[in-house]
């Protein structure tokens, strides 16, 4: 018995396209969670077309576990901030400090 997710180009297509816009998500933090979600959406529904096609479960958890090592490793690394955002924090950060002076 052959594997279906090798033997159908749209199953292929689904999963490059799913993981190609979530490593670029990862690499650039642009968009927050439309892309994240729209790669887990596009994967669920090549999931399902390849149920439909008679994809056996092994098929299915070794590709879903790809999509986990790489969701894993983009939580490790630390995301970049602007520099507003590290100017707002530092000040966040010396407002608290000063408030709890003022409370001794």
């Amino acid at each position: 018995m052959e594997g279906v997710l090798f033997n159908s180009p749209i199953i292929l297509g689904g999963f490059a396209l799913a993981l190609t816009i979530l490593i670029f998500e990862l690499r650039t933090n642009s968009t927050g969670y439309f892309l994240p979600v729209l790669s887990v959406l596009l994967s669920i529904a090549v999931i399902i077309y390849a149920i439909l096609l008679g994809a056996t479960l092994q098929e299915i958890v070794i590709v879903l576990l790809l999509f986990v090592i790489i969701n894993l490793a983009g939580l490790k690394t630390e995301k970049p901030q602007l520099s507003d955002e590290k100017d707002n924090n530092k000040k966040i950060s010396e407002e608290k400090s000063q408030n709890v002076e003022d409370k001794k």
